[in-house]
């Protein structure tokens, strides 16, 4: 589940590993004798799409709206798949508090000017309702949301791959949201950028409501009185 101002799995936007290829460290062999070409970035997709317009209306705080906590669940949500190629859809899976209907708008992360991110799509009056949240399994402590689909975003053709948020915003002003990426296998590039979603998962000690939420590290501290 998604929260920016708790845990980099769900709202946070975290960068696993970067792997720079044909690069070598200072002090290797053959390091001396090796001259790397100027980048060339003028056909770059990505250079190019970093240097639109951003926007920094994404997150909680925003426009007078408020974070969530898990013991409340005032909006939160989860995506169908953690990565998706362009021309493919994506679906989202969303709970709220009560009955309302919330927007959802879909935010790639960059430079942007400073900004950090970009409005890419948005999807307005999204019915949304109250899901029941699982209990853990007994034997394994898995929590498992089994929600139906509120949303579904069809990735268009002309996106460029990168780090996305699919931000939740609910009718009566709570702001929550969950990471995807959009891949692209076709492109060469000399940099990769590894996103650690099972790491996330590893540490995700959702819901943080102070009995049920557990990781594979430890359980949810209790929250004060």
């Amino acid at each position: 589940m998604s929260k920016v101002t708790r845990r980099a799995a769900l709202g946070a936007i975290g960068i696993g590993a970067v792997g720079l290829a044909g690069c070598r460290l200072p002090g290797e062999a053959g390091s001396a004798a090796t001259t790397r070409p100027a980048p060339s970035t003028g056909d770059n997709p990505v250079v190019d799409e970093n240097r639109a317009a951003g926007s920094d209306r994404w997150a909680a705080g925003r426009d007078g709206t408020v974070g969530v906590k898990d013991d409340a669940a005032q909006i939160q949500g989860y995506a169908s798949r953690t990565s998706v190629p362009p021309g493919e859809p994506i679906d989202f899976h969303i709970s709220s508090h009560r009955t309302q209907t919330c927007t959802v708008e879909i935010y790639r992360v960059g430079h942007y000017g400073g900004a950090g991110a970009r409005r890419m799509a948005a999807g307005e009056d999204v019915p949304v309702q109250r899901r029941t949240k699982p209990e853990a399994d007994p034997a394994t402590g898995l929590i498992a949301c089994d929600w139906p689909a509120s949303w579904t975003l069809d990735v268009p053709e002309d996106w460029v791959s990168g780090f996305f948020l699919a931000v939740f915003t609910s009718q009566d002003g709570y702001r929550s949201s969950t990471p995807f990426v959009v891949r692209d296998t076709e492109r060469r590039s000399d940099v990769l950028v590894v996103v650690p979603f099972t790491t996330y998962q590893a540490y995700n000690l959702w819901p943080l409501d102070g009995h049920t939420g557990k990781n594979l590290y430890k359980r949810g501290t209790p929250r004060k009185a």
